[in-house]
C-alpha cells in the first residue's frame, strides 16, 4: 500500500512516524520544503500543492491520500472571504480532480471541529449541524461537501477526521497558531505569555501522538480502503480554559511566567466541546487511552527544552 501524506508540518511528520511504527513502508511525505525528521525512512519529496504537474507526479501510483495541509488558519482571512476561497478551496478542487484522474482509492482528510461546531451548545457529535461562521471553518465545510461529491462520481472512499487541537512535538509557534506551542517557545526563551481576553476561552486539546494512532487506523491492508466511508470527531472530550492551561504549565516548567492581557478577538468562540465517543468506538483498539493533558503537556515540554 502507497501512502501520501500532503504537508510536512506538525501533523504529517507525527503522521509519517506512526504509520512507520504501524508496519507501513512505503510512506511519502509532499512539502513545499524539506525537514530533517529523525527515524523516518520513507521518501521526503519536495513540490507545491499548488502546481498540478508537481503534484499529479506525486499522487500518481499512490492508494491512500492524507490531506494535512492548509494555507491559512481561522484568523488569516476573517475579513476577506474571497481569499480563504482563492488560497485553499480552488486548490482543493484541482486536488480532487487529479485524485480522479490517478484513480486515488481513499483519501483521509484533516478538517477542523473548532471552526465547524464554532457555535454548537454542548458537546458536538458527528451529528451536529455545523455551525462555522469564519472562512477557514466555511471553507473546510465545503470541502467536507467536495469530497462526497468526488465519492460519489467516482466510488473512491473518503474519511474526514475533525480534529480539535491538536499539541506536541515538532510543533511550530513560528506562525502564532497553536497556543501550547506558542506559550512554551516563550516560557523556553523567558518572553511574556500574551492572552486575548480574561482566558476564559476553553479548547478541546489533544495529544498529538493519541492524534495520528486515530488518522491512521484501519489501514492493515488492501481490504481496508474499500471500507464505508467515515465522518468522526477527534478530540480529548473534554475543554480547558487558557487560564486552565497556565496553572498546569506552571506547575510543569518550575520557573516564573509573565503574561500580557490584550482585548478578545472577534473569531475566538468561548467555548467549544467535541464528543469522541464514535472514534473511541471506531479505534476497537483496548489498549488505546488518551493521553492525560498534564501528561502530554509535560512531554511537550520536555521535547522542546531538548532540541
Amino acid at each position: 500500500m502507497k501512502i501520501v501524506i500532503l504537508g510536512g508540518g506538525f501533523l504529517g511528520k507525527n503522521l509519517a512516524l506512526q504509520l512507520e511504527k504501524n508496519g507501513h513502508n512505503r510512506v511519502a511525505i509532499f512539502s513545499r520544503s524539506f525537514e530533517k525528521l529523525d527515524d523516518f525512512r520513507g521518501q521526503w519529496i519536495v513540490g507545491d500543492y499548488k502546481k498540478e504537474d508537481e503534484l499529479r507526479s506525486v499522487l500518481r501510483g499512490s492508494d491512500v491520500v492524507f490531506h494535512t495541509l492548509s494555507s491559512s488558519f481561522n484568523f488569516t482571512y476573517f475579513h476577506n472571504p474571497k481569499g480563504e476561497v482563492e488560497e485553499n478551496l480552488l486548490p482543493f478542487l484541482n486536488f480532487l480532480h487529479l485524485c480522479r484522474e490517478e484513480k486515488i482509492k481513499r483519501i483521509r482528510f484533516v478538517s477542523s471541529a473548532g471552526t465547524i461546531y464554532a457555535s454548537s451548545r454542548g458537546s458536538a457529535t458527528e451529528e451536529s449541524i455545523p455551525t462555522a461562521y469564519s472562512p477557514y471553518g466555511i471553507t473546510k465545510l465545503s470541502m467536507e461537501y467536495f469530497l462526497h461529491h468526488w465519492s460519489l462520481t467516482t466510488g473512491g472512499k473518503f474519511d474526514v477526521f475533525r480534529l480539535t487541537n491538536p499539541y506536541g512535538p515538532y510543533q511550530s509557534s513560528g506562525k502564532g497558531q497553536g497556543v501550547i506551542a506558542v506559550w512554551l517557545e516563550n516560557i523556553k526563551n523567558n518572553r511574556p505569555l500574551l492572552i486575548y481576553g480574561d482566558g476564559s476561552v476553553a479548547r478541546d486539546f489533544i495529544f498529538i501522538d493519541d492524534v495520528v494512532k486515530m488518522l491512521s487506523a484501519h489501514l492493515r491492508g488492501e481490504d481496508d480502503l474499500d471500507q464505508t466511508s467515515e465522518l468522526l470527531n477527534i478530540s480529548f472530550g473534554q475543554s480547558y480554559s487558557l487560564k486552565e492551561i497556565l496553572n498546569i504549565l506552571k506547575n510543569i516548567v518550575g520557573k516564573p511566567i509573565s503574561i500580557v492581557y490584550d482585548k478578545k478577538r472577534a473569531a475566538d468562540t468561548a467555548v467549544v466541546e467535541v464528543n469522541n465517543e464514535k472514534i473511541l468506538s471506531w479505534m476497537k483498539d483496548d489498549t488505546f487511552k488518551l493521553t492525560p493533558l498534564e501528561e502530554g503537556l509535560d512531554l511537550t515540554w520536555k521535547f522542546l527544552r531538548g532540541k
